[in-house]
């Protein structure tokens, strides 16, 4: 699973680059992947809304590729992403969900 964070978001497609069209030119992992958007209301407006989506395995490697050559870090692996929701939900009950 990744995070997404919209408004941190520049746009430089490198990410839709090397992730072979995983992520578009904004970042953003498929629509059909999406799981729910959230909002931390924290003090870093850029880092406090996220969408939260699904990777299915095969694309797993894709993914991880785009969010390698993120420079804003506006897409992040759930597990390292500094989110709320991890707190609330521990990774092996997220996996055991899906």
């Amino acid at each position: 699973m990744l995070v997404y964070y919209p408004d941190a978001d520049l746009a430089d497609g490198a990410a839709e680059l090397e992730s072979s069209g995983f992520f578009d030119v904004h970042n953003a992992p498929p629509w059909g992947s999406w799981i729910g958007y959230f909002d931390d209301r924290g003090p870093d407006h850029a880092f406090s809304c996220y969408l939260l989506a699904w990777v299915p395995e095969f694309l797993v490697a894709a993914a991880g590729a785009g969010i390698d050559v993120n420079p804003e870090w506006c897409i992040r692996w759930f597990a390292d992403a500094k989110v709320t929701l991890r707190s609330v939900l521990q990774p092996s009950e997220l996996w055991d969900a899906l």
